[in-house]
């Protein structure tokens, strides 16, 4: 975790030249790593991995990147932020290692709850590694499933 937390800090230092964001950028990431080591002193309890837990490990990508990313902008005057997908309503078939979006259900809740962000000229990252499905998270989308959104 060290090493991972020392490489994205070593980036975040070259993106983002303002105190005040590095300060939040480093809490947000040591939150985003305690986590992923939680998850790792799981599979190490239960030595056993599971589809769930290959696509909650697996995130951990896109939540450092769109973090990092989002705050590197904003550090620049720019209006961006990254949203949770359960959060905007993308939605999966629930299965997990192999889901596909639900993307009638997707599609609506993106433009009710993403659009009017970036009409308002906001950059928006979204993660689509973990999305939710009917009840509750779910896993990744599988392939490049993309719905595009108008200004």
């Amino acid at each position: 975790m060290s090493e991972l937390r020392n490489k994205h800090m070593l980036v975040a230092r070259h993106l983002i030249s303002s105190a005040q964001f590095i300060q939040k950028y480093t809490r947000d990431l040591n939150d985003h790593l305690g986590k992923l080591e939680r998850l790792y002193y799981g599979l190490n309890f239960t030595r056993e991995i599971t589809p769930k837990m290959t696509d909650m490990i697996g995130s951990f990508g896109e939540r450092l990147s769109a973090d990092l990313l989002s705050t590197a902008l904003r550090a620049r005057g720019l209006k961006a932020s990254y949203r949770m997908p359960h959060k905007i309503g993308l939605v999966t078939d629930g299965k997990f290692g192999d889901a596909t979006a639900n993307v009638p259900k997707t599609s609506h809740n993106l433009r009710q709850h993403l659009l009017p962000l970036i009409k308002e000229g906001m950059i928006v990252f979204v993660r689509a590694f973990s999305v939710s499905a009917k009840r509750g998270r779910s896993p990744p989308l599988a392939g490049a499933e993309v719905i595009t959104l108008q200004r």
